[in-house]
């Protein structure tokens, strides 16, 4: 687990995006807790960071993609493959971030 961000830098409905040994990762706050994910639409190759949050789905900014923060899982097209989900813990005010993805 590598740090990624304080808690307080991320507010909730809010994301932070970053390069992780070599992988952009998006952290997402959402009601339930934060979530990793690439930050990237297997649609379009845009950044989901800078797309909209909607309870634990972020919406591709540029065609309306939605993937599912959780998992990853892509929930409606046009994209039809997953992003990459990675492991994630909250230690303190410390986001820390497994940039391995979770299988």
């Amino acid at each position: 687990m590598l740090p990624f961000a304080k808690t307080s830098e991320i507010a909730p409905g809010k994301c932070k995006s970053a390069i992780v040994e070599g992988t952009r990762i998006a952290v997402f706050h959402t009601a339930e807790g934060f979530f990793a994910i690439e930050d990237r639409c297997t649609h379009a190759e845009v950044r989901l960071s800078d797309g909209w949050v909607e309870g634990n789905c972020v919406a591709c900014p540029w065609h309306g993609a939605q993937f599912d923060l959780r998992s990853g899982e892509a929930l409606s097209g046009p994209a039809i493959l997953p992003t990459r989900a990675f492991g994630l813990q909250v230690v303190d005010d410390l986001i820390l971030v497994d940039p391995s993805p979770v299988a």
